[in-house]
């Protein structure tokens, strides 16, 4: 859920697929498609394609679409993974070479809802958005570009790109003796914090830093200056989930079944089977009541947004 709308994707036993939309209030809207591009992209927007061949912007708010040209057509990221935000008034499309119907190269641009175009095609991946400059590829190498395609920032061959801007700056890793690492970057491409064993963004605009440690692994919250915000360290009880960690504000789990509070280490008030990782307000879950099996989203305190059973 973001910005007060979320979404479920709903298969049916002849392969059709459908979507539905809900707010915080449990307000739905199904939005029917026949692929599983479907994806929410800022809020209150998503983007769709009920065929392979067109794709679609969609405003859950005002319930009105705008067709996507195959020129604008672009690769729609995992809304599962989370790794890919848009702007949605500066977005990404594609310019094709093509010859005799084959596709020779490509390169992306920027461009509005209006179809003015902000950047010139001249970049060969797009990776993400977020505080004002957008995370690119070119030439196999990271830059972080403006709205205008002007290049702010390039960080070293050495070092692999991990997330967005995230409250001023963003996670890179590399590799000592065979070992990785995690650091935090500033704009002006400066470390700003020390080595850890692994990083991750918070939505409260913080970080888990994971540390290594004679017994294992443990972790804490830290804030974009590498100042400790949570007062004690706690313990990963299954180290070799390191790379599964995923956290979304107050809440972290190291597997499918574990949701617990940094704070207080309580756990979510009932047992249940994660479907996605936990989002900025919401986690999605099968659960059993009464002998009835349910699907539902929840947020983070156990309130129900949607569910429905499963038959």
């Amino acid at each position: 859920m973001q910005d007060g709308y979320g979404f479920f994707h709903i298969i049916t036993h002849f392969g059709n697929s459908s979507f539905i939309i809900f707010d915080q209030q449990g307000n739905t809207q199904e939005v029917t498609t026949y692929n599983d591009y479907f994806t929410q992209i800022d809020g209150e927007w998503f983007l769709y394609s009920p065929t392979s061949y067109t794709s679609y912007l969609y405003n859950a708010r005002t319930k009105t679409s705008k067709q996507i040209t195959d020129e604008e057509l672009f690769t729609i990221p995992s809304e599962f993974t989370g790794a890919t935000t848009f702007d949605i008034h500066h977005y990404p499309f594609v310019k094709r070479n093509v010859k005799d119907g084959m596709v020779l190269s490509y390169k992306f641009g920027l461009k509005d809802m209006n179809g003015k175009i902000h950047a010139k095609p001249f970049f060969d991946e797009y990776m993400g958005y977020s505080e004002g400059l957008h995370r690119v590829k070119i030439n196999g190498m990271t830059h972080f570009i403006t709205h205008e395609g002007k290049v702010v920032l390039k960080p070293s061959r050495n070092y692999k790109v991990e997330s967005n801007i995230h409250s001023g700056v963003f996670i890179i890793s590399g590799k000592k003796d065979n070992e990785e690492f995690y650091l935090l970057m500033n704009k002006k491409g400066t470390f700003a914090s020390k080595k850890y064993a692994f990083l991750k963004e918070t939505s409260d605009g913080q970080f888990i830093a994971v540390s290594k440690t004679k017994d294992g692994y443990s972790f804490l919250k830290i804030n974009a200056m590498d100042k400790p915000t949570t007062t004690l360290p706690y313990k990963l009880d299954k180290p070799e989930q390191l790379k599964q960690l995923q956290q979304t504000g107050k809440l972290f789990h190291t597997d499918t079944q574990i949701v617990a509070d940094v704070a207080n280490k309580q756990p979510f008030p009932f047992p249940h089977k994660l479907l996605t990782p936990p989002r900025k307000e919401t986690v999605s879950m099968e659960y059993t009541v009464g002998g009835k099996k349910y699907i539902g989203t929840f947020t983070h305190d156990g309130t129900k947004v949607y569910a429905r059973e499963l038959k």
